[in-house]
């Protein structure tokens, strides 16, 4: 294998395969249209947003009109794009024509057009079965997080044989020589943990070299065999469970599906979630707890295993996207998403069975057994009042009890210390959440840190955590025992 050829190839392994521009290949459809589509490459942005490019050896007057379309809005979610050759398929969905541009030189004319793409798939012509799955990853955690070790190595062997000389035969030794960008004199790396959460799921979480990816990103691989491969909904979770475990969102840019020779069979590519990649990557990790490498990976996989058995059933999904989106907001606006994330933790709580209370006083159906010949006379006599039907909303309703008292009982029943501080805390959302603002700098910016943390001590408690947490809200960030409510503006 040729040193261009050799480097694909780790590329592959190592990457996504739309980091580099693809080749570009002819247009077999685009929406509707059929024919003089030129040519497709698909490249990402500094972003590592996914576009393509088409050329046209011609004045494309089907392009402008499918931009046209777009553009009156009839085709919103963006149409199909086919392409290929001998060598690998290009499919690209929910394509959008964003702009093209005609040109006319020396009595030729060239159309480009600009796509926007939801998804791109790449399929390979390789006739094996699937053997492994690799998830790509913007954003990962930092690097001397890492327990385990990898030796990346190249293996060259020469061989020099001259006919009708079969004496004159020089073998060479073979030459074994680490990768470009390893430490001197050593093709090792501490780069991956093996993820075994006690639910069947087995997996390698391994950074990925820093030769492969953008440089402004600590890109991650999560790594599966086909033949034990998780649920989507598993993996979805399974990422969700490392970003809230590190304290960071991991950014999905793609997979690649590899047979058992390391050959790309297919590979999916689509744009990070938002439009501040670069920014969001180069946040430092903020874990829920501390722990140091050698005890890292055991803690990673027990905290899996806890955050994997309830994730639906207390839609923890839900709750660490809103921290996530509430990261990317400004201090202060940012306290009304930490309070919704801790609500969605608190309902999801209360839809359980393990709750006693439902947030509620007593049940709905006692609630109307006792009171529902009253509520009906109330109702007759509201009938002619002005908001009537409002305050017998109210009065229906009040077997429910009120949002500080729903927290108060919440915590009651995770068996959550709380100090009145934190309650603070809690309702120091309802100025930004209705329009006001808070004036001091630093006060919000330790409000922001105090719910968040807070946040942390919730969501450990529900999952059974016994250790510790990292409290963010006090200078130096100490360790401290779950059971004892966080400092700073709080204690």
């Amino acid at each position: 294998m040729n040193p261009h050829k050799m480097n694909e190839l780790c590329a592959d392994l190592e990457w996504d395969t739309f980091a580099a521009t693809t080749d570009s290949v002819r247009v077999e459809k685009l929406g509707d249209l059929t024919e003089n589509l030129g040519t497709v490459s698909v490249t990402r942005d500094a972003e590592c947003q996914l576009s393509a490019d088409i050329t046209v050896d011609a004045d494309s007057g089907p392009l402008r009109q499918e931009m046209q379309r777009y553009r009156r809005g009839e085709t919103p979610e963006g149409i199909l794009l086919v392409a290929g050759d001998d060598l690998e398929r290009l499919e690209l969905d929910r394509v959008l024509v964003s702009s093209f541009t005609t040109s006319v030189r020396d009595d030729s004319t060239v159309t480009r057009a600009h796509l926007h793409l939801g998804q791109a798939t790449r399929r390979f012509g390789s006739p094996n079965p699937p053997s492994v799955l690799a998830e790509w990853y913007l954003s990962g955690p930092e690097p001397n997080t890492y327990a385990r070790l990898t030796r990346r190595e190249y293996q060259v062997a020469f061989s020099r044989r001259r006919s009708g000389l079969s004496e004159d035969t020089d073998d060479a030794e073979p030459i074994v020589k680490p990768p470009r960008g390893s430490p001197p004199d050593s093709g090792f790396s501490r780069d991956y943990f093996l993820l075994t959460p006690a639910n069947g799921v087995r997996a390698i979480l391994s950074s990925v070299p820093r030769d492969h990816g953008p440089t402004w990103s600590r890109n991650v691989s999560i790594e599966y065999r086909h033949d034990g491969l998780p649920s989507d909904n598993t993996r979805k979770n399974l990422v969700e469970g490392i970003g809230v475990f590190f304290g960071r969102h991991v950014l999905p840019i793609g997979t690649t599906t590899f047979d058992i020779h390391g050959y790309p069979i297919t590979s999916v590519g689509w744009s990070p979630w938002g439009r501040d990649a670069q920014a969001m990557s180069r946040t430092p990790d903020e874990p829920l707890f501390r722990c140091d490498y050698r005890s890292i990976e055991s803690n990673l996989n027990d905290f899996l295993t806890k955050y994997l058995s309830i994730c639906d059933e207390f839609d923890l999904s839900s709750v660490a996207w809103t921290i996530w989106i509430a990261r990317r907001t400004a201090i202060g606006p940012d306290l009304a998403l930490y309070a919704m994330a801790l609500e969605r933790l608190m309902n999801g709580w209360f839809r359980n069975s393990r709750s006693k209370s439902k947030g509620t006083y007593m049940p709905k159906e006692q609630f109307e057994a006792l009171l529902g010949e009253e509520l009906a006379q109330a109702g007759s006599k509201l009938t002619e009042t002005a908001y009537g039907d409002r305050i017998l909303r109210r009065l229906s309703s009040s077997f429910q009890m009120g949002v500080n008292e729903r927290f108060r009982a919440f915590f009651e029943e995770i068996g959550l210390r709380y100090s009145e501080g934190e309650l603070q805390v809690i309702k120091s959302r309802n100025r930004p959440a209705h329009g006001g603002n808070i004036r001091n700098p630093a006060e919000a910016l330790l409000l922001s840190r105090a719910y968040r943390v807070l946040l942390t001590r919730a969501m450990l408690t529900v999952l059974g955590h016994e250790g510790t947490y990292t409290d963010y809200s006090v200078l130096g960030f100490p360790e401290k025992p779950l059971r004892e409510p966080i400092g700073g503006m709080a204690g």
